[in-house]
């Protein structure tokens, strides 16, 4: 995972005024593992990820803009990408399509415009 994301949630508690130590109380989390994620050795849990925007939400913590700052599969997808035949095969033919993420994602909307975050 990307620094950005670690250094962006240090930021924000920074921000929030709010310890290493003090925020993972908040989380339920020990400080090791607020310390991996900040160091971008950890992936936050979805559940986790909620907590720590509504912990730091004050600061200016918005869901959205976190979700965009993490690289690399969650469990629940990365068990599909590997029990699914062609999962690979999709993934290689959107890299050599030379679009951007967001642009391929548009374009999956408009072919399936049902909400396919909420599977």
């Amino acid at each position: 995972m990307p620094l950005g994301f670690g250094l962006e949630i240090r930021r924000l508690r920074q921000d929030a005024g709010l310890s290493l130590r003090g925020l993972a109380l908040r989380l339920g989390i020990s400080p090791a593992h607020l310390s991996d994620i900040e160091r971008g050795l950890r992936r936050p849990s979805d559940g986790l990820l909620e907590r720590i925007v509504r912990e730091l939400n004050d600061a200016g913590a918005e869901a959205p803009v976190l979700l965009s700052m993490l690289t690399g599969l969650d469990d629940v997808t990365r068990q599909w990408a590997a029990s699914t035949p062609g999962v690979r095969a999709l993934l290689h033919r959107c890299i050599r399509s030379g679009l951007s993420p967001n642009e391929l994602i548009r374009i999956i909307d408009q072919a399936c415009p049902q909400d396919l975050d909420s599977h």
